[in-house]
């Protein structure tokens, strides 16, 4: 028995006791189940996801908290835990954007409920992991706990200098593509647009940025039509939980819900941008200028 070195994902489901009271056992059964996916028909790294079922890929559940893990010892050197990086990135972003938008469409829509906020931490650290017995402990579970709780702070999912440190010193000539049937200049165009989605924050902290992430992996044509949608459904979602008392008494809360607000009108600053230069598109500056949302005073 041994420690091995996993990435590790740490997950807090903001609102436990709102989610609990409120939403059906069916309803929470459907947002685990989330967690438990890898989206293999989703994203950019389908042809990887067969390489993360064999003994690799780990999650584990205990209320509110998700714990997901991919073991990179038993990841071969030709692949590169780097690929599995990229697919953890894919599936938390996809993960993310539907618990919080698609709260209306997952579940029955007679029943009750609303979007649920996520807040965690992703590094590379050591665990001790018994899968059939359910055990799970070590140094690299304290690490993301620890900052999921203290610095992510606004629901974000912090990734950690861990990761990011390693990410500098990869190697894409590692990754032996024919084994995906990947084509190289694909992968690597894909790859580095995945890790382009990790944003500093003001305050210094790198997060996953999620609603960018999932425009770049779903778009079909046109990408202001994916953009424009996506956008709409989080303004949505976003106006729907300012209309909970608790984001009007609570300082913490409220601050939660500007920063929310911030991000969300950072994304559709770009895009308000990138469609005035564009001329291949139906959707205009100003339309994506209607997306904005104005911060709770």
């Amino acid at each position: 028995m041994e420690y091995k070195k996993y990435i590790i994902s740490f997950i807090d489901m903001l609102g436990s006791t709102h989610r609990i009271n409120t939403f059906t056992v069916n309803q929470l059964v459907s947002q685990y189940k989330l967690f438990s996916n890898l989206n293999e028909n989703d994203h950019w790294y389908g042809s990887a996801i067969n390489e993360c079922k064999i003994n690799k890929y780990d999650r584990f559940v205990f209320s509110d908290l998700i714990v997901r893990t991919i073991d990179i010892e038993k990841v071969e050197n030709n692949i590169g835990w780097a690929y599995f990086f990229a697919v953890e990135l894919c599936n938390l972003a996809e993960i993310q954007y539907k618990l919080f938008t698609d709260f209306t469409s997952v579940w029955d829509l007679h029943e009750k409920s609303s979007p649920t906020l996520l807040r965690g931490c992703i590094n590379l650290g050591k665990l001790y992991i018994d899968s059939e017995q359910k055990i799970i402990f070590g140094d690299g579970l304290i690490d993301c706990y620890n900052k999921e709780s203290k610095l992510a702070v606004y629901p974000r999912i912090m990734v950690d200098d861990s990761l990011l440190k390693e990410k500098k010193e990869l190697n894409l000539k590692s990754i032996n593509f024919d084994r995906f049937l990947q084509n190289e200049y694909m992968f690597t165009h894909q790859f580095n647009t995945t890790l382009s989605c990790i944003r500093k924050d003001y305050d210094g902290i790198h997060f996953l940025d999620y609603l960018k992430l999932y425009i770049l992996t779903n778009i079909s044509i046109d990408e202001f039509a994916i953009a424009f949608l996506t956008l709409q459904k989080h303004a949505y979602s976003i106006s729907s939980i300012a209309k909970n008392e608790i984001y009007k008494r609570s300082p913490k809360d409220k601050q939660k819900l500007n920063w929310l607000i911030n991000y969300h009108n950072s994304l559709v600053n770009e895009y308000v941008e990138f469609a005035k230069e564009a001329t291949f598109t139906d959707y205009n500056s100003e339309e994506f200028e209607n997306l904005k949302i104005q911060t709770s005073s």
